[in-house]
């Protein structure tokens, strides 16, 4: 019997939500690195993939969707008209915004992250990407604690990104400040796999590549157009982007490169990031 001295609380449920991530630009010297993806349940995670497989079979493309083999003049669909592109990328955004709670993408440039830190440091401690990664991270766990109910988020990244062994680390440091926090915990693990086991990387992949693109060129280029839908930010459901001012890349190096002055090694990142 319960009594009032020793009263039963009574859980509410965990909902469970994957962020699934890709990069665009990490590779290939672009100017701005992006991160970015879709927010699935895991009922909705499968829904997707059986239409997005679908999707691909009908335009007779072959699996992964990658959106680099539609660009001229390299890309194995370059040559498509454009209408046939443009019935393909209405269906892609279609069906991603059927099934996400939400998108997010992060943008930086390479030439600002390249002026604050070394080499040495982009390579062994952060790279734009890694640092994209982060500010992924804490935008998540700030979209999950302004939710009307519990939700862990995990995260599940393309595994030929760049510096995976960074976007550990980042992930680490967010875990632990909410461990010490004693408060609920809405970041989960982090896991790597590839996009042709994963639909969900491909449309991560589509995020990532529009995000950088219109971010880049202030607008998608015609034959892409129709993946606008999908990085619409004021229609739900919503797209969440954040191009990271040179201040936000200054608060990390500032103190990374203090500390090398002083102590003439390399910090780690929860060196640096404490709450």
């Amino acid at each position: 019997m319960e009594t009032s001295a020793s009263p039963r609380k009574r859980l509410k449920p965990v909902l469970g939500m994957t962020a699934y991530l890709d990069d665009s630009g990490s590779h290939d010297g672009s100017r701005v690195v992006t991160i970015g993806g879709p927010l699935f349940s895991r009922i909705q995670f499968k829904a997707f993939s059986g239409r997005w497989n679908q999707m691909l079979a009908h335009h007779r493309v072959a699996p992964p969707l990658h959106m680099t083999d539609f660009v001229r003049d390299e890309g194995r669909y370059c040559t498509w008209p454009r209408e046939f592109k443009w019935a393909l990328f209405r269906q892609a955004a279609s069906i991603i915004n059927a099934h996400k709670l939400c998108s997010v993408s992060i943008a930086i440039s390479q030439d600002d992250f390249n002026s604050e830190l070394s080499e040495t440091v982009r390579a062994n401690l952060i790279s734009p990407y890694g640092l994209a990664f982060f500010s992924a991270v804490v935008l998540g766990q700030g979209l999950m604690k302004k939710a009307a109910y519990p939700i862990r988020l995990a995260y599940l990244v393309d595994e030929g990104s760049a510096h995976p062994e960074q976007l550990r680390a980042a992930h680490a440091v967010v875990a632990a400040i909410e461990k010490r926090s004693d408060g609920f915990r809405p970041t989960a693990g982090i896991g790597f796999d590839t996009d042709d086991r994963i639909p969900a990387l491909q449309a991560a992949d589509v995020i990532a590549w529009a995000s950088r693109r219109r971010h880049l060129e202030g607008a998608l280029p015609e034959e892409f157009v129709p993946l606008n839908e999908v990085l619409q930010e004021r229609v739900a459901p919503t797209h969440g982007h954040l191009d990271l001012p040179m201040g936000g890349i200054k608060m990390l190096a500032d103190p990374i490169n203090r500390w090398i002055e002083r102590k003439g090694s390399i910090p780690t990142l929860a060196d640096i990031i404490q709450k």
